[in-house]
């Protein structure tokens, strides 16, 4: 019985080290797709799991697309587009979350700019 309790702690120490969930965005855009969409559903169910814990959205632009305004405008939408989601759609606390926002980036991923068109939700630790 105390193997099962101690597999248990493991697994959530686990779990928060690995509350981590990028959503991809088209170029040029701030709306979720629907596989994205679906995606952020389980990265919800964890965060509600935990409703003592607290998330940051972060949201990025490629910076080879689009003016510095521009990419720092897109980057606060996909965040927002990222915590709309979370909350209005699945129910996720508001207050667990906050939004963050980086503008255009020169990459975050595998010196592919697309993957930098991204809204990151991390917890926050």
């Amino acid at each position: 019985m105390s193997f099962v309790c101690h597999f248990d702690i493991l697994f959530d120490c686990f779990l928060k080290d690995a509350m981590e969930y990028t959503a991809f965005f088209d170029i040029n855009k701030a709306y979720l797709s629907k596989k994205e969409a679906v995606n952020l559903e389980a990265m919800a169910n964890l965060i509600k799991k935990y409703p003592n814990e607290k998330f940051v959205i972060t949201g990025y632009a490629d910076k080879q697309t689009g003016s510095a305004e521009f990419n720092n405008k897109l980057s606060k939408l996909r965040a927002e587009a990222v915590y709309n989601t979370l909350v209005d759609k699945f129910g996720v606390d508001g207050n667990q979350l906050t939004i963050d926002y980086k503008g255009g980036v020169d990459t975050m991923y595998q010196n592919d700019s697309k993957l930098s068109r991204a809204a990151v939700v991390k917890l926050v630790k």
